[in-house]
């Protein structure tokens, strides 16, 4: 006999089975992954603890002490700062796996609604006296320890001034202090504005590894690193602008420190000084990777666009254009056992007391696929003690080495040609065309502008890599018309880029009907959108309308119509004359349908399909009356 005991264990192990086998068969039908995000909502000035919609939204240190990975916070338009208080080494912590999004109005339902260009969303710094930096936070944003998902989206950050203790940390970052191998992703940031002691006004890195893309640094300052500043680093960037910023000694843009290697793509030095590398410089082993990138009227020292010591960046599509030294190196100063590898590079219109486009002291840079011209004084200047290696490029006033040229390879102004970055364009007929070196692997892929390289730039039916970080491809756009009508061309140039979009659209003269494009286009879309990717030729088919002439008369048998000339079909603007007889006993009265009046013979011109009709009298049934 069983007792309750047994019992009650059989009960409860037939309920864990049932349970078991219940979630065993929901599990087999919900096998994708439920990814719940936790919204987090925060306004300027709120004071709600729970920041769970926007009408309970709270201040954002309240929403990052809330947070946990996998969280959002969505911040609204505003100015926000680290504390309400005085404490100058409070700062916005970044989380692993939190994502903050600036540009909110407030009123959003999702992400994508969101407008962070309008929205303004700052993160400051200036934490107690308006307008006096002495008090203001040292580090604004601060990422300690985190992974690439802790994501700042859609902020500014200002006001920083790290200028307090060495040992601290507190003289360095001053929009943003990253360390700890610390890797955080930003996106549609901008840090102005912001200031430290030692180095990285904007931002510093400390053997950490950020993500940046579409992000600006404009006037921060430093001593090292006026935008950012690296040490044992290796960012990426993106998309990014470094204009304005200013460094007391070294890297007026960004300065690179032992071992540092940053990525770089799609990035642009603009109006940035120091002392030594007014847009870059690269210390101590340093190797950062610069394709597609622009330094532009920067200004040092030495070293006006960059400065490397001791390092060895690679450069691929790079433009150094107007920018200044009072001494070495407008472009590029390299010094002591430094060898970068520059490919498919530009330099115009340097200037410096010494090497307007390079000097090298000591060093071994390798070159080629280049131009340097309208440097000023020289294009490069070598120490006794430099052994620098010059291929398949354009220098003013000759440089030696195989496939080097000395030819003016008629430069454009530096403007935007198409990319993220400006650029200096081939004129036509340029001696750069097709130039560099034969060998397909020497040639990147695309141009600063990420057209495609190479291109058969000078027709002869053999494309090879341009000199230079442009690739010319201004192409023709050949029009043919069989048949009567026009093309009309958005934009209607002479010439066209590589991967320019063009809409053709053909309008048919009167009595003609348009009926298709051939050549290098084909099908009956019209307006036709075409993308340039070489010499184009397309050619527009019109039909001639065909028309039909009915003639008829009234009363039957009262007469007749001839016509001439007699065709099955007619065309537009053909003309046919109409002569009216009228048989015995009858009289020709008018004209109806699509002519009328009188007139006999009638000339009409053909525009559509045309009927005429010739009315008759009887003269024996009227003339009685008409005598009475």
């Amino acid at each position: 006999m069983k007792t309750k005991k047994s019992i009650l264990v059989i009960f409860f192990s037939a309920a864990l089975l049932f349970i078991f086998l219940g979630w065993s068969a929901v599990s087999a039908y919900s096998t994708a992954p439920q990814t719940l995000v936790n919204i987090l909502y925060v306004k300027q000035g709120a004071d709600s603890i729970d920041c769970t919609s926007w009408a309970t939204a709270c201040e954002l240190q309240t929403a990052l002490s809330n947070a946990v990975a996998g969280d959002q916070i969505w911040v609204a338009a505003g100015t926000y700062k680290p504390t309400a208080g005085t404490d100058r080494t409070a700062t916005f912590q970044l989380k692993s796996g939190v994502a903050i999004y600036g540009g909110f109005a407030g009123t959003e339902t999702s992400l994508a609604e969101r407008d962070w260009e309008t929205n303004i969303t700052t993160l400051s710094g200036d934490i107690r006296v308006g307008g006096n930096a002495g008090d203001n936070s040292y580090h604004v944003v601060t990422g300690s320890g985190v992974d690439e998902t802790a994501v700042l989206d859609g902020f500014t950050i200002r006001g920083g001034n790290a200028d307090g203790s060495y040992e601290e940390n507190y003289d360095r970052g001053g929009g943003m202090y990253n360390e700890y191998n610390s890797s955080p992703s930003l996106s549609n940031v901008t840090l102005s504005g912001n200031s430290a002691t030692y180095n990285g006004g904007g931002m510093s890195n400390y053997q950490s590894s950020p993500s940046l893309s579409n992000v600006t640094f404009s006037g921060n300052s430093a001593y090292y690193g006026g935008g950012m500043y690296n040490y044992q680093s290796s960012p990426s960037l993106s998309n990014v602008t470094f204009s304005g910023n200013s460094a007391t000694y070294n890297g007026g843009g960004m300065s690179n420190y032992d071992n540092s290697s940053p990525s770089l793509s799609n990035v642009t030095f603009s109006s940035n000084s120091a002392y030594g590398g007014g847009g870059m410089y690269n210390d101590y082993n340093s190797s950062p990777s610069l394709s597609n990138v622009t330094f532009s009227t920067n200004s040092a020292y030495s070293g006006g666009g960059m400065y490397n010591n001791q390092s060895s960046p690679s450069l691929s599509n790079v433009t150094f254009s107007t920018n200044s030294t009072l001494y070495y190196g407008g472009g590029m100063f390299n010094f002591v056992n430094s060898s970068p590898s520059l490919s498919n590079v530009t330099f115009s219109g340097n200037s410096a007391y010494y090497g307007g486009g390079m000097y090298n002291y000591q060093s071994s840079p390798t070159v080629t696929n280049s131009i340097l011209w309208g440097n000023n004084p020289e294009q490069i200047y070598n120490d006794s003690l430099s052994s620098v290696t010059v291929t398949y490029s354009d220098v003013q006033d000759g440089y030696t080495g195989t496939g080097n040229i000395d030819a003016n390879p008629l430069l454009g102004p530096l403007a935007d040609n198409g990319g993220f970055t400006q650029t200096h364009a081939l004129g036509k007929g340029s001696p750069a065309i097709d130039a560099g070196d034969p060998a397909p692997s020497n040639c990147p892929a695309t141009d600063q502008r990420g057209f495609p390289r190479p291109i058969d730039g000078n027709g002869d039916g053999d494309p090879i890599c341009d000199m230079g970080a442009y690739e010319y491809n201004s192409f023709s756009l050949t029009l043919d018309i069989a048949g009567s009508g026009s093309i009309d061309l958005d934009p209607d140039k002479l010439e066209y880029l590589w991967g320019e979009e063009v809409t053709l659209t053909a309008t048919a003269d009167p009595g003609w009907t348009f009926i298709g494009w051939s050549g290098d286009a084909s099908g009956t879309e019209n307006p036709l959108i075409i993308t340039i990717r070489g010499n184009t030729g397309i050619k527009a088919t019109f039909t001639q309308n065909e028309y039909t002439l009915t003639v008829a008369v009234t009363p039957s048998g009262s007469g007749e119509v001839a016509v001439d000339p007699v065709k099955s079909t007619y065309h537009y603007g053909d003309v046919v004359t109409l002569t009216a007889t009228a048989d015995p006993g009858w009289t020709f009265s008018s004209w109806s349908g699509d002519a009328t009046g009188v007139t006999n013979p009638l000339i009409i011109t053909i525009k559509d399909d045309t009927s005429i009709t010739a009315e008759f009298i009887n003269f024996t049934i009227y003339l009685p009356l008409i005598l009475r």
